[in-house]
Parts: C-alpha cells; sequence; structure tokens
C-alpha cells in the first residue's frame, strides 16, 4: 500500500498479505486443532456461557475463572457452519487490569480484528470472530463467546447520537453526492455504487476519496489527520495516482492500496483506522476461506458481508463498486442489494458527456434525488443548474415544447421535440419514443384523437433533448403540445412552458410541487408558464412570469395560438382539425 503523495515499500508481516492467509485464519486453526486434541463439546460451551451469563458479566469468564474489565484479549468463536460441522470455542488468557466485579456503565465493549483489540461502535451482537469463520461471515455462528449489548431507549440514542452520525463534503461535487445519499455520508454505511463500462464510477470514487480526505483533514487540529482508504482489485497503485493527478488530487492522508485478498485489508483497515473506505470492485475481492472462485456468487455475498461487520463495527462509511451485467442489474447474487445500505447507479446513455447519479435504495434518505455531473477532462464537473445544460442556449421556434419535472426535490426543465407525419400508404403508422415512455405516448396520442385531432394514418416520433429519461405525468402537456405543433405546422412560442398531466378526457391534472416548477421557470427567464387551473388558485404568480391557468388540452392549445377559431374552422397552419372515424 501507498500513500498517494509517496509510495512506500514495507515488508510485510509474518503471516500476512495474500499468502499468509492473516491473523482471523490462523487464530480459526489453532481453534480447530485445539478442539480436535482436547475433544471438547458444544454442551460444555454453551453451559459456560450460560454461567458468564449469570454472573451479570458482558465478558466471559476464561478457563481459569477469571474475568477482565479492562483492557481484554477477545476469544475466537467456532460455531455451527453451514455445511453442518460442529465446532468449539477457544477462550485465550485474558490480562486482568482490575480487581473481579461487574463492569461499569462506561466499560467499553471490544472486539477482535485479526487478532487487535477494537472498540464497537456498533450495538448489537459483537463476534470476536466476524472474519474467521469466512465460510459463514456475517451470519452469526451462535456460539457461546458472542457477547450481547444492551437495548437502548430510542430518546437516549437520539440524545447521544446528535448529528454526529452524518457528515457532509464541501464543494460542488461533495454537494451532489450528499444530496443523493440523503443529506450526508451516513457513519457506518455500507454503499454499491454501480454501473456500465465506462461510465465513470471509478472516476467519480477517486474523487470521493479526495473530498473525503480533505474532510477528514478539518476533524482534527492536532497530530496527523484520519486516513482515506483506497482499495482496488483492478489497478496498480501508479495507475491509481496517474488518474489522482490528472485529477488534480493531492492528499497526505489519502492511501492507496492494490489488493484482491479481503483478510488484508481488514488488516490494513485495522492499521490504518482510516475515515472511509473505498473497494473497487467488489467482484475482484476474495477470501481464502470460501471455497469458490474469484467473482462468483459465494464470493461476493461472503466478501460483501464482512464489509457491512466491518463498516458497523468500525462506524466508518464504506463503498463498494459492483460490476453490472447486459441486462442493467447488478452482478453477483440477488440479495447483495438487500446487504447493502445504499444502492446508488452511475447513469449515462453514451452519446452525451453528462453523468446522472441515483439510488434505487436508500435507508437514508429518498431514492427520487439525483445527481448531475458533466465527464471533463479533471473528472466529474458538477452541474450547479442542470436545466441550463438542456436547454439551447437559442431556442427556435419549432414543434418543441417546454416540460418541467421534478427529480427529487430539484425541478427541471426539458425540451420535448415532436414529428408528426403522414405514414406511408399501405404501411402501419408508427410510434418511436426517445426518453418518454411509449405505452404513455400511445395513451396520449388516443386522448388527443379522442378530442378532435386527426392523428390517423401518421407517425409520430417524440424526443427529449440530452438524452435525458422522462417517466412523470407532469410531462403529458409538454407531449401534446409539440405534437400538435408539428400536425398544424404551427410552432410553439419560445417563451412558454409546459406543466400537467393530462387525464382521458383531456383535461389537465395536478402535479406535485407546482409552486417550486413555477419558480424554476421564472428564474429561467420564460415569460409564461401554462398550468392547471385546478391547481393554482390564488397563488402569487413570480415576477416576470405570467402564468396562464388552463381546463383542458384544448385551452392549452388555444391559449398558444395553434387553435384560434376553435374546432371546425381554419387553424394557422395548413391543416384543419378532422374529427376520426378510422380507427388505427
Amino acid at each position: 500500500m501507498g500513500s498517494l503523495k509517496r509510495f512506500t515499500e514495507t515488508d510485510d508481516e509474518p503471516g500476512s498479505g495474500s499468502g499468509g492467509g492473516g491473523a482471523a485464519i490462523r487464530a480459526f486453526q489453532r481453534s480447530r486443532e485445539k478442539t480436535s486434541s482436547q475433544g471438547k463439546s458444544d454442551d460444555l460451551n454453551r453451559g459456560r456461557a450460560e454461567e458468564a451469563r449469570s454472573s451479570g458479566r458482558s465478558g466471559v469468564k476464561s478457563p481459569g475463572g477469571s474475568s477482565s474489565t479492562g483492557s481484554r484479549q477477545s476469544s475466537v468463536a467456532v460455531g455451527v457452519n453451514s455445511h453442518g460441522v460442529d465446532g468449539t470455542a477457544e477462550q485465550e488468557e485474558e490480562e486482568e487490569d482490575g480487581e473481579d466485579g461487574g463492569d461499569s456503565e462506561d466499560d467499553v465493549e471490544q472486539y477482535s480484528t485479526g487478532g487487535r483489540s477494537r472498540k464497537s461502535n456498533f450495538g448489537g451482537w459483537v463476534d470476536s470472530n466476524s472474519y474467521g469463520r469466512f465460510g459463514n461471515a456475517g451470519r452469526g455462528s451462535g456460539s457461546s463467546s458472542l457477547r450481547r449489548a444492551r437495548a437502548r431507549p430510542l430518546n437516549d440514542v437520539i440524545e447521544s447520537a446528535g448529528d454526529s452520525w452524518k457528515f457532509l463534503i464541501k464543494g460542488p461535487e461533495g454537494e451532489e453526492i450528499c444530496r443523493v445519499l440523503g443529506g450526508g455520508v451516513v457513519m457506518g454505511s455500507l454503499v454499491l455504487v454501480s454501473g456500465s463500462p465506462g461510465a465513470g464510477k471509478s472516476t467519480l470514487l477517486l474523487q470521493l476519496a479526495g473530498l473525503l480526505a480533505e474532510e477528514a483533514r478539518g476533524t482534527r487540529s492536532e497530530g496527523s489527520p484520519p486516513a482515506v482508504l483506497y482499495v482496488s482489485g483492478e489497478e496498480r497503485e501508479e495507475q491509481l495516482a496517474s488518474r489522482a493527478k490528472r485529477l488534480g488530487i493531492a492528499a497526505d492522508n489519502l492511501f492507496l492500496f492494490a489488493e484482491n485478498n479481503l483478510e488484508s485489508i481488514l488488516e490494513e483497515i485495522a492499521d490504518l483506522e482510516p475515515r472511509g473506505v473505498i473497494v473497487d470492485s467488489i467482484q475482484t475481492m476474495f477470501l481464502p476461506g470460501v471455497n469458490s472462485t474469484l467473482g462468483s456468487v459465494s464470493q461476493v455475498r461472503e466478501c460483501t458481508q464482512v464489509l457491512l461487520l466491518e463498516a458497523k463495527n468500525r462506524g466508518i462509511p464504506i463503498f463498494i463498486v459492483g460490476h453490472v451485467t447486459k441486462a442493467g442489474d447488478v452482478a453477483g447474487p440477488r440479495d447483495l442489494k438487500h446487504i447493502v445500505d445504499v444502492v446508488m447507479h452511475v447513469e449515462s446513455d453514451g452519446q452525451h458527456s453528462h453523468r446522472i447519479l441515483s439510488t434505487s435504495k436508500n435507508r437514508f434518505g429518498s431514492t427520487d434525488e439525483v445527481g448531475m455531473f458533466d465527464m471533463a477532462q479533471r473528472g466529474m464537473v458538477a452541474i450547479p443548474n442542470p436545466s441550463l445544460a438542456f436547454l439551447p442556449s437559442s431556442r427556435i421556434r419549432g414543434s418543441a415544447a417546454v416540460a418541467v419535472v421534478m427529480h427529487g426535490t430539484r425541478p427541471l426543465l426539458l425540451e420535448v421535440q415532436a414529428l408528426c407525419v403522414k405514414a406511408i400508404p399501405n404501411v402501419p403508422p408508427t410510434k418511436i419514443a426517445n426518453g418518454v415512455d411509449l405505452y404513455r405516448l400511445t395513451i396520449l396520442t388516443k386522448v388527443m384523437r379522442h378530442i378532435g385531432l386527426s392523428l390517423a394514418y401518421r407517425d409520430i416520433l417524440v424526443n427529449v433533448v440530452g438524452g435525458m429519461q422522462v417517466k412523470e405525468p407532469a410531462a403529458d402537456l409538454a407531449i401534446a403540445v409539440a405534437i400538435a405543433s408539428s400536425l398544424y405546422e404551427c410552432p410553439v412560442p419560445a417563451d412558454a412552458a409546459f406543466i400537467g398531466e393530462i387525464g382521458l378526457q383531456g383535461e389537465l391534472r395536478g402535479v406535485s410541487q407546482l409552486d417550486r416548477r413555477v419558480n424554476e421557470v421564472a428564474k429561467l427567464g420564460f415569460s409564461r408558464c401554462i398550468v392547471p387551473a385546478s391547481q393554482w388558485k390564488g397563488q402569487e404568480a413570480p415576477s416576470g412570469c405570467e402564468v396562464v391557468k388552463c381546463k383542458g388540452l384544448r385551452d392549452v392549445l388555444m391559449a398558444v395560438g395553434i387553435q384560434s377559431t376553435g374546432y371546425g374552422g381554419k387553424r394557422k397552419g395548413k391543416e384543419e382539425i378532422e374529427y376520426d372515424e378510422d380507427e388505427n
């Protein structure tokens, strides 16, 4: 492992690294050998555990009958594994720093990680052999040496935790990431980041490591700042350093570690005590105790469960990268998404430079929030106002309407283009939707025909500029107006934006957060905003923007000049509205 600023070469500790097996494996093997020689039974272990519990202590008595209240070396537990092999527990001699007696409220439970005694920041079961039984890691061994923390009242937890369980990352990129995570990085969380190859997962997480390193330097006024560990199973440290240099990242407390053996990674975490850990990627990690190939379902599951325990026990955030399949799902077991706390996705259409960071699961916030980035030479650059990125600098009057959609709490203005042309004779008409749902487009065209617009034997093409995907019904009105504009060759006013869902009778229905959408329209310089009349009642319009209330699609077309004389009369375009009798 090497620091980002200067790589150093050190001799590995005996038994450590990819070939040594690690302290947890050695302890596990010693326990099995001693168990075989002494012939201890599970009943005897459970009896000793019951005696320890009855004595009112949170620790377990040593074979010599002594207990410890000060610095303790945890025992190694071996239970019944997933294959039904029985095991027993070996309890090592504990040093006694005080008199025998019950633990006080100020006593801090500790757990063992690779032979090192660590404080536990995570309430509940604390397994001294959490990482030794890799074939069943994270599932709980049912062993007698498990020590259970006391349950705490909810109000006490809230009062003691305060705001320390979450922290913010400074900078535009950090704000975008925190927005998606639910308002900040949660201590003790395990976050899975997935995305297609080339989407920018590694780039984004290396930038995140640099931001975490900067945040860690501000947490300590004296002494060396907490470290941040970036583990890569796919690249060498020199390759990571080269990319970090290009991204402008330079931090003494950012450490790079090229390793695939999770045992060695856990030992490095125990040595560094980092502020945060990033593992790229989980499919390249392995545990020697799992009899399976690298990247297999068993390896991915067990490695993820061990990292989950490490995050909870140490109270540090751990980010892991996950590969995706051809279908776009995260590669690995189905329960991988259930294990982690947050599932983030880096989305890219492959044709544009912008990237969208979203979540499909978030235990700490909403899954509707998105972060907007632009992939540039210096990495992921946050887009503070995404609407300006998706709207052209100078709009041309034509068959395009501006829709106002919500991504979480952020309003986003998108341009929807439409083309409506006569179909080729003797060829069924087609509908092509790029960025909108095809079934939703089919419903809208049927509603438009229902209110009298002639769409029979027409090819209809709809496109959302910028490659964005629109799933919100609030874009219905903009889509319908763009189609009508192309049908009658009448341009949509460039100063108008459209908000509203269209019902099956052509009526406009209300949408969520209408006030915030209208304010965003006014802020971007639009002078008119078309909204449902049933929802805008008595609100004050923003300065410089006229709010036009309409009851249905017919009223909207009249308001923007696409229909000027009502149905059956001449239009500003080249055609008249026809009442369709033939169905497609």
